[in-house]
């Protein structure tokens, strides 16, 4: 014969029945109001947008400045060894000569290499003959020329010419040329000329 063995029973010793019973006293019957009605499952993604961040909106940028953009990413630094060398400039022009030597040259002791009249010249035309005489004298190393200009047409006029030489001497076409000026004295034309004292050659 076989032996039936009966697995779901098994009876209770004395010390589980005291922990059987203080557990039953514990638990309270669920009503069926109380019972979760339970749908259909939800999605996960259909949640999942709020705790997304909201993508960042993009900033359009010119084309033009792309452009500039990728040019100054393109561009070198100059090193000191690059650096163009420039030409020193000039001393400033003086508007006036050395006493010592403005003294001699009105009393004649100094002579006048050469003068040139830009009386009765128009501005431009003044101007022209001006620079190229006063560039051939420098060049056949000269130092003191005199620049006669007038003193004007009419008592009331100051002379254009006049007002005009001082604005020219410091012009970058004439700074290299030029040492200094200043008006001559009463036996060279007094206020209607300039001693013009040039630079030496290098």
């Amino acid at each position: 014969m076989t032996r039936k063995i009966n697995v779901g029973t098994r009876e209770l010793k004395p010390d589980e029945k005291v922990l059987w019973n203080l557990v039953t006293r514990t638990v309270v019957p669920m009503r069926k109001s109380a019972k979760p009605e339970l749908g259909e499952p939800e999605s996960f993604s259909e949640h999942m947008d709020q705790f997304m961040p909201a993508p960042k909106r993009s900033t359009p940028i010119k084309d033009a400045e792309l452009r500039r953009a990728k040019a100054a990413s393109q561009i070198k630094p100059i090193t000191p060894e690059q650096k163009p060398k420039t030409a020193p400039s000039p001393a400033p022009i003086a508007a006036h000569i050395d006493k010592p030597v403005y003294r001699k040259i009105a009393k004649g002791r100094l002579p006048i290499d050469s003068q040139v009249d830009l009386h009765d010249l128009t501005q431009d035309q003044a101007i022209h003959r001006l620079q190229a005489f006063l560039t051939q004298a420098r060049n056949l190393g000269q130092r003191h020329v005199l620049v006669i200009t007038g003193k004007g047409g009419s008592p009331t006029s100051e002379g254009v010419l006049r007002r005009m030489l001082p604005i020219w001497l410091n012009m970058p076409a004439f700074s290299s040329i030029v040492n200094g000026y200043q008006a001559a004295s009463r036996g060279h034309g007094g206020d209607g000329a300039f001693y013009v004292r040039l630079r030496r050659l290098r």
